[in-house]
């Protein structure tokens, strides 16, 4: 009986001690029983990973090993641990980054902006890549001398500014130019203190050694343009060699074009290279001639036409005549000469707005102010009486 007892109790001491041994921690094989371990809330970790630490002492059992967790190369905090390993070391890109002021190279490590060696553009002297014209703008490019970003710049058309003076000025001051190579030259002047009845004006031009010669220019493909670059007159007609006629023989069109306030552009073609000097003279003289009034007709009698040329005659229409017996109308008359070229314009040089049932020589109800008569013939005509009658 006691044999079997003590069997029993041997079992049961087997059995208990073989329990102990399972519960317990095998240290040398690294098995862990959460059951019976304590982990640090305290992340444990080196360079490379992090883990919670078993508190139990002498135990080296970890939970929850896992590799540092960054957001780039360029991070240095692991998300998980808080472990701060040290900062990365740029790698500059071989090619520039640039914007409109700075160039730099980019840092190439994953998550860095780091913009190393930044600084402003060095910009070269730049070269004309569209030449500018008369009517348009050219672009210069320039580039920089580092990293070869690329800027543009509107040229305009370079001008000669020539100075505009009145012929009695006390001061004649031309403006000196040198014509490097045969070619088409573009000069700026301001027509100032004139308008359309107000004189005329020639530019005056001379080689500084004084030796010009007609041919030296193409003077006959000369053009005037106005201050919108509109073409106003073309070919210019000269007294003497480099005496040239802007305001001469021409429709009253043009001479308001030519004569109204502000600027005005020319364009020269040269012939010959060489040093030259300009300027603008206006002259106030004019020569309309003023029709003579007379029971209600303005006149001028046995007067020329020339040939391919421009008559103009002046009339002031006051009050007390437009309001006197002879009537409200006004007839334009050149007799006996034919084949009659008319414009009628006011003292600005605008045309008369014309009524219905008005015609180049008949216009109704004109209002009171002066008014000039533009005449053209082709032909030579003599003994010819302008008139304008009321009617």
């Amino acid at each position: 009986m006691k044999k079997s007892i003590r069997a029993i109790l041997s079992v049961v001491f087997v059995l208990v001690l073989g329990a102990t041994m399972l519960v317990a921690c095998n240290k040398d094989k690294g098995e862990e029983t959460p059951e019976t371990h304590t982990y640090s809330t305290t992340w444990s970790h080196d360079a490379s990973e992090h883990w919670h630490q078993c508190t139990l002492d002498g135990h080296t059992d970890v939970a929850d090993k896992a590799a540092h967790t960054y957001d780039n190369d360029a991070d240095t905090t692991c998300n998980v641990c808080g472990y701060v390993r040290a900062a990365h070391t740029h790698a500059a890109s071989a090619e520039w980054s640039k914007d409109a002021t700075n160039h730099w190279h980019e840092c190439t490590v994953s998550g860095c902006n780091e913009q190393l060696d930044k600084a402003a553009h060095t910009w070269d002297e730049g070269t004309v890549t569209t030449k500018a014209t008369f009517t348009s703008d050219g672009e210069k490019t320039y580039t920089c001398t580092v990293c070869e970003k690329t800027k543009t710049e509107t040229v305009t058309m370079e001008y000669i500014d020539v100075n505009f003076v009145k012929s009695d000025a006390e001061v004649q001051t031309k403006v000196r130019f040198t014509v490097a190579e045969a070619g088409t030259y573009y000069f700026r002047y301001e027509v100032q203190d004139c308008g359309f009845a107000n004189g005329y004006y020639w530019i005056n031009m001379n080689k500084v050694d004084g030796t010009l010669q007609q041919t030296d220019t193409n003077h006959a493909q000369a053009k005037i343009y106005d201050a919108n670059k509109q073409l106003v007159k073309e070919g210019l007609q000269t007294q003497a060699a480099g005496q040239f006629m802007a305001v001469s023989d021409e429709d009253a069109q043009t001479r308001k074009g030519l004569m109204d306030n502000g600027v005005k552009y020319l364009e020269m073609p040269f012939v010959t290279p060489g040093e030259y000097e300009m300027i603008v003279t206006h002259f106030a003289e004019i020569n309309f001639t003023a029709l003579d009034y007379s029971d209600g007709t303005f006149s001028k009698t046995n007067v020329t036409l020339w040939d391919n040329s421009y008559k103009y005659y002046s009339i002031t229409l006051t009050d007390d005549i437009l309001h006197g017996d002879y009537g409200h109308d006004l007839q334009l008359d050149a007799s006996p000469a034919t084949g009659l070229t008319w414009q009628f314009v006011d003292a600005d040089g605008n045309p008369v707005e014309k009524k219905e049932g008005d015609t180049d020589t008949y216009y109704s109800k004109p209002a009171a102010g002066t008014y000039y008569i533009v005449i053209y013939s082709a032909t030579k005509q003599t003994g010819v009486t302008v008139s304008a009658s009321l009617c």
